[in-house]
C-alpha cells in the first residue's frame, strides 16, 4: 500500500476600500504550505490523473507561483485518480483513512470514505526521498452545462477514526474540450478567515 519513495494503489492584492467592504489579502507562501502540516503528518504533495492526458495537476510544496489554495480545473466527465504524497511526523500512525466530499450548492455529489495504510512509519526529515504515497481508485465529475461550475470539496484524515486534519478545496467543472489546469491563483483571504475557520485545517496532536 505504502512505500519509501515510491507509488502505490490503495483499494485509493490590495486591501479593498470603502466603509463597510470586508477587507482581503492574499497569503503568504508559508501561510498556504501551513494548511498542509500539523504536528503529526506533513503532506508533500496531491495530485490528479485525468484520463486521456499524459500529464497529472500536482500541487506541490515547491510550486512556483504557489497557488492561495487547492483548486483542480477539471473538463466535464473526467475520470481521474487522486495520488496523495505524505510525510509522518512525531510518531508512527495507524489505520489512516481519507474522506472526501464533494458538494455542489451545498448539495453532496461525491462521497468517499477510502482506506491509505494499516501503520505508516516515522518519515526522515530532510531526506526527499522518504516518504509515503497512496493512489486512490478512480473518480469520475459530472457534465452538461447546468453542471459547470465550481465544487466545493473537503478531505478529511483519520487516524482509527479520528480527525487529524482537514481541508477545503475546489474542484471546477468547465467544458469539455477544456485543458485541465490548477486554479487557485487569483483567490484572496478574506479578513479573518482561516481563523477559527470550519474545520479548514485541523492541528492535531
Amino acid at each position: 500500500m505504502t512505500t519509501t519513495g515510491k507509488s502505490s494503489s490503495a483499494t485509493a492584492g490590495a486591501p479593498s476600500s470603502g466603509s463597510g467592504q470586508q477587507r482581503s489579502r492574499r497569503k503568504t507562501r508559508e501561510e498556504v504550505l501551513a494548511d498542509f502540516e500539523n504536528d503529526l503528518v506533513r503532506f508533500e504533495a496531491m495530485s490528479i490523473k485525468i484520463a486521456g492526458f499524459d500529464e497529472p495537476l500536482e500541487f506541490s510544496r515547491t510550486m512556483d507561483p504557489m497557488p492561495q489554495r487547492l483548486h483542480f480545473i477539471l473538463p466535464e466527465y473526467s475520470i481521474y485518480n487522486l495520488t496523495v504524497r505524505y510525510k509522518v511526523k512525531q510518531r508512527p500512525l495507524r489505520v489512516l483513512t481519507y474522506h472526501q466530499t464533494v458538494k455542489r450548492k451545498g448539495i453532496p455529489v461525491d462521497d468517499r470514505n477510502l482506506h491509505m495504510i494499516e501503520d505508516a512509519w516515522v518519515n526522515k526529515h530532510g531526506d526527499d526521498g522518504d516518504y509515503h504515497e497512496v493512489t486512490f481508485p478512480p473518480s469520475g465529475v459530472p457534465g452538461g452545462s447546468f453542471l459547470r461550475g465550481d465544487y466545493k470539496a473537503k478531505s478529511v484524515v483519520k487516524e482509527e477514526g479520528r480527525l487529524i486534519w482537514s481541508y477545503k478545496w475546489t474542484l471546477e467543472v468547465v467544458k469539455k474540450g477544456v485543458k485541465p489546469s490548477i486554479g487557485g491563483f487569483d483567490d484572496e483571504l478574506e479578513e479573518g478567515e482561516g481563523e477559527g475557520e470550519d474545520e479548514d485545517v485541523v492541528m492535531s496532536k
